[in-house]
């Protein structure tokens, strides 16, 4: 029997009992969990089931839980424990860690901005600090991290910075899901080397780490971009933008730290984590003295530790208004094609198999409205908690009902033969460009036929876009066009078979990018699929999820979660 989206839920991984799901990323699934033999509460955090499908993974995977696990750090999460075990014939891999109840830095930030009033320094300096720390550690020994993010910062119960996923990024840049030039990151917080396909080493954290004193500065990111493709060629290319005057209240200092720790050549950035915080600490000591506009005007270099020190030559590179990135040639950006866009998207593979025909809906279901205030980037994982959960239908509308239930899975059960049903998130919300990541499977229950996906630019049940697989292993692309579908890829043959998509029972991440006129769909972290579409079809819209039944039969889908925006800035369109 294949493995189900809650087949770990109220069961033993050994010795540790899998009670709540915690939530879900690109590597893994988390859950809390209690230790029977300590009696404890612990992390559970388990790898996707399609990262393990490499035959050498269980090596790597055994060779970077001990690395990580030497990694003896008080701002490092420790791995209590780690195995590789076989249910129902799936590799299961696993890390045990401690459990921390608090939240992210990326929870943090996300909170100090709708309050309308930015971290303070002091606590900027302390989580620096933290991190600073463990990375200056974890350097020493020769790791890397490659995924410094605020959602990899955890919170102790003394409110210190711990860094999370320490080599599970490693991991994946190891596997067979990537190739020559590529890279693990997120756009966001990706080093220009990073973005470029070229080596990285431990200045590559530094810079993330930049992106993340940006962040809690200025309350909001220092790059943003209407697509994965522009905000890469941001970090590679774009100017290095100054702080908000606001913040940097007149100061020639954090402007001067902002330069050094974001410039485009590693050479040119502090080369420690230890300079780091000290050039962090020292400008935000400077800024304490207030100096007169008078003061500021006269500010000489011999002020400024040698750490901080910007010469003519630097200065010149990495200003505003002189964007020439030294020692990472221009025809990089050019090469992102290849190297960048592979950070989510992976070799163009397909295999011909034999199916069944899955079906072309006909028609589709009605959508209640919600009102919200602008399009933005949000996760939903449909905890208890989640927040988002309000903006998802729950109701039953004829043949389709859908709820969220007590394992934190968003059902959505299509009885009607044929018939394409859509849910939309919060429909007042709308988007012109994106990334939407979907995490789901198709019960056992469904005829295996069925369909499900991401539903985009959604303007009525009669006109939108969606990128969907089936229980068979296909994928297909579809424009509904005034009650028309239209597979855009022009095939007589609409749906096509795929190695990496998994069965029925079995999770899918689906991900489909899309801007201006071009859209590329991702299937376990595989790109199926790229096309140019008619220049009608780029229009604004809502976003929500499609599950489509067969001729003779019904689907069910068990969802996950779902996020718009989990790689970029920001997601939202030309509406405010």
């Amino acid at each position: 029997m294949p493995l189900s989206t809650d087949i770990f839920l109220h069961r033993k991984l050994g010795r540790y009992e899998i009670r709540e799901r915690l939530g879900v990323g690109g590597m893994a699934r988390v859950f809390m969990g209690w230790d029977t033999t300590l009696e404890r509460q612990v992390a559970v955090k388990i790898l996707h089931e399609h990262l393990v499908e490499d035959p050498t993974f269980k090596e790597r995977f055994d060779r970077e839980a001990k690395l990580v696990a030497a990694l003896n750090h008080p701002n490092i999460v420790q791995i209590y424990d780690y195995d590789t075990i076989e249910i129902n014939g799936q590799m299961v891999c696993y890390m045990v860690m401690p459990y921390f109840p608090g939240t992210t830095l990326s929870d943090v930030i996300s909170a100090s901005v709708t309050g309308g009033q930015n971290l303070s320094h002091e606590r900027i300096l302390e989580i620096v600090n933290d991190l600073a720390g463990a990375l200056g550690y974890a350097h020493s020994r020769g790791m890397v991290h490659r995924d410094v993010k605020p959602a990899n910062v955890m919170f102790d119960e003394h409110d210190h910075a711990i860094l999370t996923d320490f080599g599970i990024a490693r991991l994946k840049e190891g596997g067979n899901l990537t190739q020559e030039g590529a890279t693990v990151g997120t756009p966001s917080y990706i080093s220009p080397e990073q973005a470029a396909g070229l080596p990285i080493d431990s200045r590559t954290d530094l810079y993330s780490l930049g992106i993340i004193v940006y962040e809690m500065l200025a309350g909001e990111l220092p790059f943003q971009g209407d697509s994965l493709f522009s905000l890469i060629l941001q970090h590679i290319n774009a100017p290095i933008p100054s702080l908000p005057p606001t913040v940097a209240q007149s100061s020639p200092y954090l402007q001067s730290f902002n330069l050094k720790a974001l410039a485009k050549d590693r050479e040119d950035r502090y080369q420690t984590a230890a300079e780091f915080s000290n050039g962090l600490k020292w400008a935000l000591e400077q800024l304490e003295r207030s100096p007169s506009p008078n003061e500021t005007q006269n500010i000489t270099p011999s002020f400024i530790p040698a750490s901080n020190l910007l010469t003519t030559e630097t200065t010149s590179r990495l200003s505003h208004t002189n964007p020439q990135p030294s020692r990472i040639p221009l025809i990089a950006s050019i090469g992102l094609t290849i190297a960048s866009l592979v950070i989510i998207a992976l070799l163009l593979t397909t295999s011909a198999r034999t199916a069944q025909e899955s079906p072309e809906p006909t028609k589709t279901t009605s959508i209640s409205s919600m009102t919200d205030d602008k399009g933005e980037p949000f996760r939903s994982t449909f905890a208890i908690e989640d927040p988002t959960v309000e903006h998802w239908q729950q109701n039953t509308e004829g043949d389709v009902q859908r709820k969220i239930t007590a394992d934190g899975l968003y059902r959505i059960d299509n009885h009607l033969p044929r018939t394409a049903s859509a849910s939309l998130y919060n429909s007042a919300l709308t988007y012109l460009n994106g990334t939407i990541t979907l995490y789901a499977a198709l019960d056992t229950s469904s005829t295996s036929t069925s369909g499900y996906g991401i539903i985009f630019r959604y303007h009525d049940e009669s006109n939108y876009s969606v990128f969907a697989v089936d229980g068979v292993g296909r994928y297909s692309i579809w424009q509904l066009e005034d009650g028309d579908w239209h597979e855009l890829r022009g095939l007589s043959e609409h749906w096509t078979a795929s190695q990496f998509i998994n069965p029925q029972g079995q999770q899918n991440q689906i991900t489909v990018m899309f801007t201006n006129n071009q859209i590329t769909g991702y299937v376990n972290d595989h790109q199926v699929v790229s096309i140019s579409t008619d220049a009608k079809y780029v229009t604004q819209g809502s976003v929500g999820i499609y599950v489509a039944s067969s001729t003779n039969g019904t689907a069910t889908v068990l969802v996950d979660s779902y996020e718009v925006g989990s790689q970029v800035s920001s997601m939202t369109g030309d509406s405010p």
